[in-house]
């Protein structure tokens, strides 16, 4: 899967890790973010926002990738499973401020409009 501008726009270099995200997407975060991401997760199960069996399931799903010198990573099969990717199907990847996100093209699009519709607010105003 090639990372593209986005990839470059968000400083990834040679390797970034890779982990299930919300929304059945998959997360690509810079490996020297990666570090700062975990004690944040850790954080937030200390004090009661994040339950265990969230962090174990982001935490067991990462893997450090390395990116070649098109922009492009290998995603292993739990990951596309995870996300619903196939070998032969085309992918959105697309930012998110602080992460890269990897989505199924059907998925992002009901994501997306979900999104749009929540910012748009009530009809009846």
């Amino acid at each position: 899967i090639s990372l593209g501008l986005v990839g470059s726009e968000m400083c990834i270099r040679d390797s970034c890790y890779v982990a299930i995200g919300q929304d059945k997407c998959l997360n690509v975060i810079p490996a020297d973010q990666f570090e700062s991401m975990a004690e944040q997760l850790m954080g937030r199960v200390e004090r009661g926002e994040m339950s265990m069996q969230r962090q174990r399931a982001v935490s067991s799903s990462a893997s450090l990738v390395t990116i070649d010198k098109q922009g492009r990573v290998s995603i292993d099969d739990r990951l596309r499973e995870y996300a619903q990717l196939t070998t032969e199907s085309r992918v959105v990847v697309t930012g998110n401020f602080t992460t890269i996100e990897i989505w199924s093209p059907d998925r992002f699009e009901r994501v997306r409009e979900l999104g749009t519709s929540d910012l748009a607010g009530d009809d009846d105003l």
